[in-house]
């Protein structure tokens, strides 16, 4: 199916796709969809997991093991009350082992969204591929990943087949991530990016993102991500108290049984950020829970940004090596405990 210089409007669905679902139930005939020039706006999906146990999400969009291509399009102000994509839900959700979705947008936009109860608030990405270029995710709000949630599911890294998410030029600015830690709630929730699979980011702006209660307000990390020229700027984590860590990056290790962390931040940015509790920039681990992996930084800075502690970097047990990275200016201090190339 295309849809050319096309608006998907003001519907609504019980179960799954607001506006539009997209679904593949027999692995010889992909279903692919296509928006060139179109808006899929102002749809919902309504039930959320008490009245529905099938409740999925999908405000705007879902694509369950197909392709999805959007040039030029917008998936705005659309909201889901299930456990995925408050714009756009993409993956495996009928766990058929072998098959993938694939999700590619140029030039297109995914904001103002909303998944309430879900993670994903702009768009949510399961055992799937998705590709960003020259795109923007922004002014999305969900419980977790408030931009964009990415990942292989329930275990983590250690389940079949793994996550890709890509961004080349893009942004993912002004999302909001609403957990609230405790017996209910993760400790850790993105407000721009959640990854648990696999990441890169080129050229990419991750901004003025907001964790309200929890840990990572610019992006969660507890896969493989990698930055290239990329930027985690005045983002912010609201809280207070140790949970409330990683102002701009929060990379720590995933669920017993999953696969090793890892962060590289080459050629970039990690400035101007702001957490409640530890690593003001950067939180290799959160305090007191989860061990932090191996982060590797080259050619970068991590400036200007405020935390209760470690204004800078702090690190809970992982590994951090600096290379002709500048860790200067921040408040209280830049790093927590002393680590080689970071002064105080």
């Amino acid at each position: 199916m295309t849809l050319n210089h096309s608006q998907v409007t003001g519907n609504t669905a019980t179960e799954a796709g607001g506006g539009i679902a997209s679904a593949t139930f027999d692995p010889s005939s992909v279903a692919k969809l296509t928006l060139n020039n179109s808006s899929v706006t102002g749809n919902s999906q309504t039930a959320d997991t008490t009245t529905d146990p099938n409740s999925l999400g999908g405000g705007g969009i879902i694509n369950v093991l197909g392709t999805v291509t959007l040039n030029g399009s917008q998936v705005s102000h659309n909201s889901a009350q299930g456990l995925v994509g408050g714009g756009i839900a993409s993956g495996d959700y009928l766990n058929f082992s072998g098959t993938s979705s694939f999700l590619t947008l140029n030039n297109s936009q995914v904001d103002d969204n909303s998944a309430p109860n879900a993670g994903g608030g702009g768009i949510q990405n399961l055992l799937g591929t998705a590709t960003l270029n020259s795109s923007e995710v922004d002014g999305n709000t969900s419980l977790n990943g408030g931009g964009i949630s990415s990942g292989n599911g329930a275990g983590g890294a250690a389940q079949p087949g793994t996550s890709q998410l890509m961004l080349s030029q893009s942004k993912v600015d002004g999302n909001t991530a609403t957990a609230t830690p405790g017996p209910a709630g993760p400790p850790i929730a993105a407000g721009g990016i959640a990854n648990g699979g696999n990441a890169t980011l080129n050229s990419t702006q991750v901004d003025n993102n907001t964790a309200a209660h929890t840990s990572g307000a610019g992006i969660v990390n507890h896969g493989t991500m990698t930055l290239n020229k990329s930027e985690v700027n005045g983002n912010t984590a609201a809280g207070t108290g140790p949970v409330a860590s990683g102002g701009g990056i929060i990379s720590a290790q995933g669920e017993p049984g999953s696969l090793p962390t890892t962060l590289t931040i080459n050629n970039s940015q990690v400035n101007n950020n702001r957490a409640g509790g530890s690593g003001g920039g950067i939180a290799n681990g959160l305090p007191g829970a989860l061990p932090g992996g191996a982060l590797t930084m080259n050619h970068s800075q991590v400036t200007g940004n405020t935390a209760a502690h470690a204004g800078g970097i702090f690190n809970n047990g992982g590994t951090v090596s600096l290379t002709t990275t500048s860790v200067t200016g921040n408040t209280p201090d830049n790093c927590e405990p002393t680590i080689a190339g970071c002064t105080g």
